[in-house]
């Protein structure tokens, strides 16, 4: 609890006293947080497109769930 007051105080320090680079953390922040809302909103529809092709007729992985048979042993005379 004392840290995240600490972290708090800390920032107001810094927008008071350094605001370009308080801004500049600022717009770091929101960019990393804009570029991980873009990739966590991109996987899912990628994962639900390669799950629903599984097994479907024609599609690249048509067979994938195939479990094959084993191999005959060789025939040493």
């Amino acid at each position: 609890m004392f840290r995240s007051i600490g972290l708090v105080i800390g920032l107001i320090a810094l927008r008071v006293f350094l605001p370009d680079v308080f801004h500049a953390f600022n717009h770091t922040a929101v960019s990393f947080f804009h570029l991980a809302d873009k990739v966590f909103a991109f996987i899912p529809n990628a994962l639900t497109f390669q799950i629903g092709s599984v097994g479907h007729v024609g599609s690249i992985l048509d067979g994938a769930n195939f479990v094959p048979s084993s191999a005959p042993l060789p025939n040493f005379k």
